[in-house]
């Protein structure tokens, strides 16, 4: 990945959906992937990929769910059996 790699806030907002209602833990997550919480009202804010790349890897982990509970089955983390 490119240093120069950034992708649309939108998709961090999309990604970050079942935490809507804990502010406080969006933000501690936000924070941990090096994302800046207030980029989140900013819809033409940009984040850096490897920033998005960490969150994805922190929201996996946080959920328990590879699909970021956006499906109502969900995708526990690991390989598949």
């Amino acid at each position: 990945m490119r240093e120069s790699d950034s992708v649309a806030v939108y998709f961090v907002r999309v990604m970050t959906h079942a935490l809507r209602q804990q502010p406080a833990r969006l933000a501690a997550v936000l924070r941990e992937a090096g994302i800046d919480p207030a980029l989140l009202d900013q819809p033409r804010a940009r984040v850096p990929g490897s920033a998005f790349a960490a969150l994805w890897l922190i929201q996996i982990r946080e959920l328990q769910d590879e699909f970021f509970q956006l499906d109502s089955r969900g995708m526990p983390p690991g390989p598949l059996p």
